[in-house]
């Protein structure tokens, strides 16, 4: 099974690294689109939070400390995916531009973004939906729980399918009413 899988992600990789062009697509009017595409979404993806921003945000927000820990990991992660995604995004689009020189790496995106498929970059660092758009739509639901969880000062409601680490969450909630109980 193993071996299965990882010929099958070969052919995939394989697959990336041609062109669509050599599939008869015109090089232009590919270009034309993932570029319209990669616009569109660095226009949507909102920008990382400034650190002393999360900083301010979090103090204090709660007297449990396991939450607050959980919560600057979650945050952290969010961090990751929206550098990452604006980075690969701007590098695409530069390389497109002429600016940068095309390699691997952008050659692999561009023929991704044009599949509508997740950069497997992103879902290494993320979560594993392979719906270009449904992808999107996702981080902008993540970062709304987390930009509104920042804004106020306590919460009583959490979207568990929204975190990257549930268990965490709730091994933290377990943490501190065992120490509640303890003091």
């Amino acid at each position: 099974a193993y071996r299965v899988k990882l010929a099958d992600q070969l052919m995939e990789g394989m697959k990336l690294l041609t062109t669509p062009a050599e599939e008869e697509q015109d090089v232009e009017e590919v270009e034309e689109v993932v570029r319209d595409i990669a616009t569109n979404m660095l226009a949507k993806v909102p920008s990382p939070w400034n650190t002393e921003q999360v900083k301010l945000s979090t103090k204090g927000k709660f007297s449990r400390a396991a939450i607050t820990i959980f919560f600057n990991q979650e945050i952290e992660r969010m961090q990751r995916v929206l550098k990452l995604v604006r980075n690969t995004l701007q590098a695409l689009l530069l390389s497109m531009s002429g600016t940068q020189q095309r390699n691997d790496r952008t050659r692999v995106l561009l023929n991704t973004l044009f599949e509508a498929m997740v950069p497997a970059e992103w879902l290494d660092v993320s979560w594993n939906v392979t719906s270009l758009g449904e992808w999107i739509a996702n981080l902008m639901q993540r970062h709304d729980h987390l930009a509104k969880w920042m804004a106020k000062k306590s919460s009583n409601q959490y979207w568990l399918g929204g975190m990257f680490n549930p268990h965490g969450f709730l091994l933290s909630l377990k943490q501190e009413a065992g120490n509640g109980k303890r003091d």
